[in-house]
């Protein structure tokens, strides 16, 4: 199963480039936003008001309650999850998107210190397809895949559901 959910970088032009750094979880929302309602959001407006709320963490990130409520707030209903057991966690991201969630999962790369968000696309019985912010443009960003076992070893068991 493999949603066709938009793809945006999170070093695109419309991003202020005093955030590009810093907007996986503001970007990774949009594309899920965008997916589920149809309508077009603006990063700028999107950090602006995440800002506004309390959303942001200098020098922490992005704030999962803080995403749940700007989802809320356009028009999506969302709900975060931490899972103890990585087993568990794999089921439930997969059941989610038979129920229609897009699920925005944390993960920490192994050649990294640093958290990052990105949005799920979809799975197979090998893996899961991913929409990643961090990279410049739609062919290396969209629908990449990873392989369960490499899921596993990044993924910190956090995630924000939209749905």
């Amino acid at each position: 199963m493999k949603l066709d959910i938009p793809f945006y970088s999170q070093h695109d032009s419309n991003v202020p480039e005093e955030w590009r750094h810093r907007a996986c979880g503001v970007v990774s929302l949009r594309m899920a936003l965008e997916s589920k309602t149809g309508k077009v959001f603006e990063p700028k407006i999107l950090i602006e008001k995440g800002v506004e709320e309390g959303a942001y963490i200098q020098g922490v990130g992005w704030k999962h309650d803080g995403l749940l409520r700007l989802a809320n707030e356009n028009g999506c209903e969302a709900y975060r999850k931490e899972f103890s057991d990585s087993a568990e966690g794999i089921e439930y991201l997969k059941q989610v998107f038979d129920k229609g969630e897009i699920p925005i999962v944390s993960v920490r790369f192994v050649d990294s210190k640093d958290s990052h968000l990105i949005t799920l696309c979809g799975y197979t019985d090998e893996g899961f397809f991913y929409n990643d912010s961090a990279k410049m443009n739609e062919t290396d960003g969209k629908g990449a895949f990873i392989k369960t076992e490499e899921f596993v070893q990044i993924w910190r068991k956090l995630a924000i559901f939209v749905g």
